[in-house]
């Protein structure tokens, strides 16, 4: 059999760029937990791309250990969410498939005591800052996260696993 080559599941094409990604749901007393960088206005849930021939799940557990430095415990999908959306940092439109996950950590996780903390992950061979911070649910509508249907979501979390079609690309007639 031969060696799998790691690489992100992650293209681009002639009218934008495709993408595979997992993101984590990461609660704690009435908290989310939420990433920015230092050349974003945004906040978004950690997570990242899936390698080729790795399960969402798989991916998760590596991205979440890669940004906050804790084995994740994953607990269910939440969301299966086909994201179509222009990135104005890159002025790429977007194609994404994305599975949301609710996860904890051990009880004594490191993540659980801090309020906000920098880490780094390596991404396109760069190693970029992340800054993380614990948000109370109820003030989301005041920062800006991304996807846009987050805010809304995290509201209510599902109990089972819910399909969301989300296309800014395409004004409403």
């Amino acid at each position: 059999m031969s060696k799998l080559v790691k690489q992100d599941t992650s293209f681009k094409t002639n009218c934008g760029r495709f993408n595979y990604r997992v993101a984590a749901v990461i609660l704690r007393e009435g908290k989310i937990l939420l990433l920015t960088e230092p050349r974003f206005d945004f906040w978004y849930l950690p997570g990242g791309r899936a390698h080729m021939f790795e399960s969402s799940e798989e991916a998760l557990r590596r991205e979440i250990e890669e940004e906050l430095g804790e084995a994740p415990k994953i607990e269910r999908l939440l969301w299966i969410v086909e994201n179509m959306y222009h990135f104005e940092y890159t002025d790429t439109n977007y194609h994404e498939m994305a599975f949301y996950y609710l996860i904890h950590f051990k009880p004594d996780a490191l993540i659980y005591q801090e309020e906000k903390g920098v880490g780094t992950e390596e991404f396109s061979n760069e190693e970029t800052i992340l800054y993380y911070q614990w948000f109370p649910l109820d003030q989301l509508e005041y920062i800006n996260l991304v996807p846009s249907f987050m805010k809304e979501a995290l509201k209510e979390i599902p109990s089972q696993t819910k399909h969301i079609i989300m296309n800014e690309l395409v004004k409403n007639k």
